[in-house]
């Protein structure tokens, strides 16, 4: 699926999570099977993965064979508006190449030192991502290795300012991104007072609210910034975190667990030249537009829905009986939209930009609006222009971009 094809919204959520704390041949932890068994329930309680969908790899069912069986059951299931997770808690180890460079592994359960075969590279599992059609993966390794190539660390965004926008920019572009607990040769703490690792804690804290912005949304990027910020000021700590995009990311896009819903744009009868939603769309976009309510003009004497029909005339029905076609007012005066219609007062409008008859459009009650101008999208009650102080009401209406 290309860029811009995407929904505005998940339509599936999978989660790989492995944590070793036995090993056969290495040296045993205390805290990874807790981590990872912490992260599972937290995305399956808060941020409602299917447990059908978690596969929680512990111990001894950690082996390198499953690991990968299960990194190719995410490609072969994983849908283009799914979003995916992949989180180790356990051993990593840096290997120097020939040429002087690193790589980095994570260890399965059978893994012995010295035996690289019995590793599992982490550029293997982060390449899978070619493969796992989701949008959305978010890799995170309670590790510490080194030789991991990013395309650029990202930076925290501060504030959201609209949240369709903001859902727009996130859910519409493709994001790959990764976390790791430290660098090679980095001691990881395995076990603090809260049972969890120093970089575990961080990360069940940030998930549990404490990364959250100032719209309640939870994103990849805001995680990864307080979770390293966190993990590196720490006293027990001798880590510093890695964190930024992979290749197939684009701007834009970003891993979410929590965002608010799409909230309704509230769009006043009265306000002549309507409001500016903040969505910035492009040539060729489709929105998906619906709306619902009912607006008064004329002095209160019309009543009419987002379709411009109108439903009372002083309080008498316009439609009787039922099968008499639904009565609409169109004006000479009113905004006239792209199908060559005259306004429909009291129908709900948009246009793209500064408005023009070539990129305004007839919306209704629900409709899928393919764009055919680039710019801010606006919305608006259609009336004769200079009469709109005498109308009354709104209209709520939700939009996503969904291509």
């Amino acid at each position: 699926m290309n860029s811009g094809s995407y929904q505005s919204e998940y339509t599936g959520s999978w989660a790989l999570i492995v944590g070793i704390d036995a090993y056969s041949h290495l040296s045993p932890l205390q805290g990874a099977v807790n981590d990872a068994t912490a992260v599972a329930a937290v995305l399956k309680d808060k941020f409602e993965f299917p447990e059908d969908h978690i596969f929680l790899l512990l111990n001894e069912d950690a082996t390198q064979r499953t690991i990968v069986n299960h990194l190719e059951i995410l490609a072969q299931r994983a849908q283009p508006d799914d979003r995916a997770i992949f989180f180790y808690a356990g051993h990593g180890a840096t290997r120097k190449t020939a040429l002087g460079g690193e790589v980095g592994y994570i260890s399965s359960v059978e893994s012995q030192d010295g035996k690289w075969n019995s590793f599992i590279r982490i550029d293997d599992v982060t390449r899978y991502s070619s493969l796992i059609a989701a949008k959305h993966i978010f890799y995170v390794f309670d590790a510490c290795f080194s030789g991991l190539a990013l395309m650029r660390e990202v930076a925290i965004k501060v504030r959201v300012p609209d949240i369709p926008r903001w859902i727009a920019d996130c859910m519409t572009h493709r994001a790959r991104q990764v976390l790791t607990a430290g660098l090679a040769e980095q001691p990881v703490g395995d076990l603090t007072e809260e049972s969890h690792s120093i970089f575990a804690s961080y990360l069940l804290r940030a998930l549990a609210g404490e990364a959250m912005g100032s719209e309640e949304e939870i994103t990849a990027t805001r995680v990864m910034g307080f979770v390293a910020d966190k993990v590196m000021k720490d006293p027990r700590s001798q880590q510093k975190p890695a964190y930024g995009d992979l290749p197939g990311s684009e701007p834009g896009g970003d891993f979410v667990f929590k965002y608010p819903g799409l909230k309704p744009f509230r769009v006043p009868a009265n306000r002549e030249g309507g409001i500016n939603t903040g969505i910035l769309v492009k040539l060729g976009q489709k929105l998906s537009i619906s709306a619902s309510g009912v607006i008064t003009y004329d002095s209160g004497h019309h009543f009419t829905n987002a379709d411009g029909v109108m439903c009372t005339y002083k309080e008498l029905p316009l439609a009787f009986p039922p099968v008499w076609k639904p009565a609409v007012w169109p004006h000479e005066n009113a905004y006239r939209t792209n199908d060559g219609q005259l306004g429909l007062i009291g129908s709900l409008i948009g246009w793209i930009g500064e408005y023009s008859q070539e990129t305004a459009f007839l919306i209704g009650e629900k409709a899928e609006i393919s764009v055919n101008g680039e710019g801010y999208l606006y919305l608006a009650v259609n009336d004769a222009k200079g009469t709109y102080a005498d109308n009354e009401g709104e209209y709520e209406v939700t939009v996503r971009v969904i291509q």
